[in-house]
């Protein structure tokens, strides 16, 4: 791994690092012709047809009062390229919708999130979702290498996912390449940061990460637990008779019977860092004649067009809270989604 005085700093003094690698990015793609061209060709693997010439700026907010990380505008001052930095900070409400439309609005382009690889398996599925609910179609979604991915939403717009690594990597190449060991020495100092971030070690705990609010707010996706398994009780929907709550490491959760299957509602935060982008899951067995809970494959391939995650003998699915609304607004769309599993259990003998 990488170690660079920026990336000691950054984690010390910096309550987002985020904004400090993005605004090194800026200054090395601004400073470096090289490293223009480098971010460019790299880009051309998702057929984004970008100048060289590109400026680069951050936090250049719009009329959609979306503030992107960076931007880069071409010699007309259009905005054709958007940035967004993430290590492990969630996504906002204007990610990527807002920033896609702002593209389709303008000349196109493309939107590029840069993240850890680890964090792929959580963030691409996500962005995809959202891009879906906001009717915003994918015509192609293609992987190139492990560290890019890309999807095409429209001859103007492209939406992609890179790794700091892969970026920074073909970057590093292109100014030792050209001889630019000023560059070159700029990049070995992001380099260390994003490994830093990337590995996903035991970073220096914040003051802002001690706040109650935190505690709070997983002490209530677990109260979300039990007033949805309660709520579906008093309809008669399920049933948890001799079944109990039960914590387990990464979380607590409550079981209950549909039908032929046992079910299992919970709050993961393992599976929340590492699977997709929710605290909140369900996992699906099938009851056998012996009282047995084993791998549910008739539900498999019943419910073949949910977001399923195979375990080793039961089903996982992710469900999506919504942002920026109030209780029972979450409330309602976690029993109208656990409604759809309801209503498929129901119909397997």
């Amino acid at each position: 791994m990488t170690q660079s005085l920026f990336a000691e700093l950054a984690l010390k003094f910096s309550a987002s690092p985020e904004n400090l690698a993005t605004e090194a990015l800026c200054f090395i793609l601004n400073r470096s012709q090289l490293a223009r061209e480098s971010f460019v060709r790299f880009l051309g693997q998702t057929g984004a047809n970008l100048p060289t010439n590109l400026i680069f700026e951050t936090q250049q907010g719009g009329t959609d009062n979306a503030i992107p990380d960076l931007m880069g505008t071409n010699a007309e001052s259009k905005a054709i390229l958007i940035c967004e930095s993430k290590f492990w900070a969630g996504l906002t409400d204007n990610q990527p919708v807002t920033y896609l439309n702002r593209l389709a609005e303008s000349s196109g382009g493309i939107l590029l999130f840069l993240a850890p690889s680890k964090r792929f398996p959580t963030l691409w599925p996500n962005l995809i979702e959202r891009c879906r609910k906001a009717n915003l179609r994918p015509e192609k979604i293609e992987e190139i290498t492990q560290d890019l991915k890309f999807v095409i939403l429209s001859e103007k717009i492209i939406l992609a996912l890179s790794s700091w690594r892969a970026i920074l990597n073909a970057l590093r190449l292109a100014t030792e390449a050209g001889h630019d060991p000023e560059t070159v020495s700029d990049i070995l100092q992001l380099e260390g940061l994003c490994d830093r971030m990337d590995t996903r070690a035991f970073l220096p705990i914040r003051s802002e990460e001690l706040a109650p609010g935190i505690g709070l707010r997983i002490m209530q996706y677990c109260d979300l637990v039990d007033e949805v398994v309660d709520t579906l009780v008093a309809g008669k929907k399920v049933s948890v008779e001799g079944l109990r709550a039960t914590p387990t490491r990464s979380g607590y959760g409550r079981y209950m019977k549909i039908h032929k299957h046992g079910c299992f509602l919970q709050f993961d935060a393992e599976w929340w860092s590492t699977v997709r982008e929710t605290p909140l899951w369900l996992s699906i067995w099938k009851i056998n004649d012996s009282d047995k809970w084993v791998f549910p494959s008739e539900v498999k391939e019943n419910l073949k067009q949910a977001d399923l995650v195979s375990r080793k003998d039961y089903l996982a699915i992710p469900l999506n809270l919504q942002p920026s609304v109030e209780k029972d607004a979450v409330v309602n769309s976690l029993l109208a989604q656990l409604q759809e599993v309801i209503d498929h259990l129901k119909t397997i003998e």
